[in-house]
């Protein structure tokens, strides 16, 4: 694992706790929309970097399994 500073997890559930609850992503955007993903991008270039470091990236990889279906858009 990757050592984090002292607190970092709950300054960032009080940050995320500050959104709107209406609040999405932008891949959840293009999705709605019907646009073309940024997954390769995102969760694939995670998974690719964890595949390269021997680095399980579980939820990155699901996430990517997920998504790819529409990664090009409807």
């Amino acid at each position: 694992g990757v050592p984090l500073p002292e607190g970092l997890a709950e300054t960032c559930c009080a940050t995320f706790q500050t959104l709107p609850a209406e609040g999405r992503t932008s891949t959840a955007h293009e999705l709605a929309q019907g646009r073309a993903l940024e997954i390769d991008w995102t969760c694939g270039a995670v998974v690719r970097l964890g595949e390269a470091l021997d680095v399980p990236t579980p939820i990155s990889t699901t996430l990517y399994a997920v998504l790819a279906p529409w990664k090009d858009g409807r």
